[in-house]
């Protein structure tokens, strides 16, 4: 008897063994799922799995910015510099062979603001489904954003140490969405994490080439002609539209049944707002984007093309030219963008005049609005100088265009120059306008996560 007792208290020890391994092995897997870390899977081929156990991953990016939030239907992407294509990015960002972004000050990935694309409908699936790697074909992209985290600056003054031809870095720190931050990063009564901004100027599969005056014609939020819209490199950029066209076309990406796959109860598409612009600005001109130290910066380049196509890049002050060879992806085109790298933003020098929704004392001018939309959606200035978005603060930074806006004579904001302007064009440039339509004049859009 003494010997069956014994035996089955050794076999609920064994038991108990086997139990407490199986439970363990389940949590590690359950890990190893949410973070793609201690269990790897791998798809090698058809038929054949590949199973790693490693240390626990992180995401790469250590600079404290917040995540980007895509919307539905957006894609992370990076880019192959070999193969000189855009391809689908890791999401979780902790996969170094297919990394999506790093808003680090210093390492070989410096500059790798993250870049999203929305896609055609008919390989849309396809392409959200692909495995990361996928290559995804310009022919197919539809629109470009790069996504600017949530940071609190210090209010540059005094050319921050340096000079007007050569000014400093722009003190920026990374916060979470429930820390203080500059106010391009509240809208309307929402906190953000952060905005998807446009890459590049926008455009129109159809009106680019169109100098009919507001030859979009959206006079409202569910403009069929912003299924048109296409913020992507080497196009020309859509001009001869007054504010209110612009506004409601960038309203219209959202509406039931868009081309983009936006989800409007997800996101608040919307034309950039003048604190947007400097927030981009002030980013730029950090240890994030162009600064390689508190003292040393670099200018953006200015795009200097006379045809007004998107992306194109030339030392700043440049004069103007027709050559089209200096693409967004060659080291000229490169130079003009926010990072100096291909996945910071362009066109924020030259290329054409851009409107902002930014107006002074609610004055309706030229603009073509009836009454002016909600207020999250534009800066109303009480006084021709303000501080805190990239106007009076860096007036005359790197001897950038500022001639602010005026009562009722030019009383909406445009922003960088066109491409003639040569020094005078650059991303810290202001200008006042009526608001009527311009040859020279476009836009930029925005995103926001509802």
């Amino acid at each position: 008897m003494k010997r069956i007792i014994s035996f089955l208290k050794i076999d609920v020890k064994i038991i108990n063994s086997y139990f407490l391994l199986a439970v363990i092995f389940i949590i590690l897997i359950s890990i190893g799922y949410s973070s793609y870390a201690l269990f790897s899977f791998t798809k090698t081929s058809t038929n054949i799995i590949e199973a790693t156990v490693g240390k626990l991953k992180n995401n790469i990016d250590t600079s404290g910015a917040n995540s980007p939030v895509l919307a539905s239907n957006m894609i992370p992407v990076y880019y192959d510099e070999i193969n000189n294509v855009w391809k689908k990015a890791d999401v979780n960002n902790k996969d170094s062979s297919y990394q999506w972004y790093s808003y680090n000050s210093t390492g070989d990935k410096k500059g790798m603001w993250a870049n999203a694309v929305t896609v055609k409908e008919a390989n849309r699936q396809t392409y959200l489904n692909a495995n990361v790697g996928t290559p995804i074909s310009m022919d197919d992209i539809t629109t470009m954003w790069v996504w600017i985290p949530r940071f609190n600056a210090v209010t540059p003054s005094n050319y921050n140490g340096g000079t007007k031809a050569t000014p400093g870095a722009i003190d920026v720190t990374f916060v979470k969405q429930n820390e203080i931050a500059i106010d391009a990063f509240t809208f309307g009564d929402k906190e953000l994490s952060g905005f998807w901004y446009g890459k590049f100027e926008i455009s129109h599969t159809t009106l680019a080439s169109n100098k009919t005056k507001n030859n979009l014609g959206c006079t409202n939020e569910t403009c069929s002609n912003a299924n048109g819209i296409i913020i992507k490199p080497n196009v020309n950029s859509l001009r001869n539209n007054n504010v209110s066209n612009l506004f409601f076309a960038s309203r219209s990406m959202e509406q039931t049944g868009n081309s983009f796959g936006f989800v409007n109860i997800e996101v608040d598409t919307h034309m950039s707002k003048n604190n947007e612009w400097g927030a981009v600005a002030y980013l730029t001109q950090s240890i994030y984007g162009r600064c390689t130290s508190n003292t040393t910066c670099t200018e953006v380049g200015i795009n200097n093309n006379t045809s007004y196509i998107t992306g194109i890049g030339d030392k700043p002050s440049s004069t103007a030219s027709s050559v089209k060879t200096n693409t967004y992806n060659t080291i000229s085109g490169k130079n003009a963008s926010t990072t100096g790298t291909i996945y910071g933003i362009y066109d924020m020098s030259g290329g054409a005049w851009e409107y902002v929704m930014g107006v002074y004392s609610n004055t309706i001018s030229d603009s073509g609005f009836s009454s002016l939309p909600d207020n999250k959606y534009y800066n109303n200035y009480t006084a021709t100088s303000y501080t805190g978005h990239a106007i009076s603060e860096t007036k005359g930074w790197y001897n950038d265009q500022s001639f602010s806006v005026y009562f009722s004579v030019s009383p909406w904001f445009k922003r960088s120059c066109y491409y003639d302007d040569g020094e005078l064009s650059g991303m810290f440039a202001f200008y006042g306008s009526s608001g009527i339509n311009g040859n020279n004049s476009a836009s930029r859009f925005v995103i926001t996560n509802e």
